[in-house]
């Protein structure tokens, strides 16, 4: 195993600051080097090394929690700066994790590009309340899905698949105009293999 070769990322629990709002920590590890990626309070159980690091964290960042969410994340990072470059690890023959860890070559860019669709989708970007417009009525899709450009493939009967990228999300009723939502397995990577047959290319956005 090498820096970046696995990432520890997990959701974990929530908070209550002082002024009552509530945070729900984000956190991310390199499992080799045990470098500290990110803590933000926006915490998946992974493994060991990174619960243990959770316990940690919240021993000593949130008993008790910051007067508000800016200085609960204050608190974070003075954690996460003493994580990785002064506190020394056991299993990393006590070298500090900033001592092991390198940045990782592969590129990250700040959005990930949008799906693209076959031609004869019709293409909709979800509104911030997770809704699009279709056939002159608003649909709810998913909150998850705002900000995220979907296709629909409508069929000879009125009704129309949603998909996000190869992802079969389910069929809007052409009568009810409703969403019925599929039960299938989540995606991974934005870039393997469409599954089903709203095949990938280029169009441009719908506006009705």
């Amino acid at each position: 195993m090498a820096p970046n070769d696995v990432w520890c990322i997990d959701f974990k629990g929530w908070l209550r600051t002082g002024d009552g709002a509530i945070g729900y920590p984000l956190t991310v590890t390199d499992a080799f080097s045990r470098y500290l990626l990110c803590c933000c309070g926006l915490m998946p159980d992974y493994e060991g090394r990174h619960e243990r690091m959770h316990k940690t964290l919240k021993a000593e960042t949130a008993h008790p929690p910051a007067a508000t969410l800016a200085g609960q994340q204050r608190r974070f990072e003075q954690f996460r700066a003493e994580f990785n470059h002064e506190r020394p690890h056991q299993a990393l023959g006590q070298a500090v994790p900033s001592a092991v860890y390198t940045p990782a070559s592969r590129p990250y860019p700040a959005r990930l590009a949008d799906p693209t669709y076959a031609s004869d989708c019709e293409l909709r970007r979800v509104r911030s309340n997770g809704e699009i417009k279709w056939q002159g009525e608003l649909i709810f899709i998913a909150q998850p899905l705002v900000g995220e450009v979907i296709g629909l493939q409508k069929d000879n009967d009125g009704n129309a698949e949603v998909y996000f990228g190869p992802v079969h999300l389910g069929t809007i009723d052409g009568v009810t105009l409703k969403l019925e939502a599929c039960a299938r397995r989540p995606i991974h990577s934005r870039t393997q293999e469409p599954e089903a047959s709203c095949p990938q290319g280029p169009q441009s956005l719908g506006t009705h």
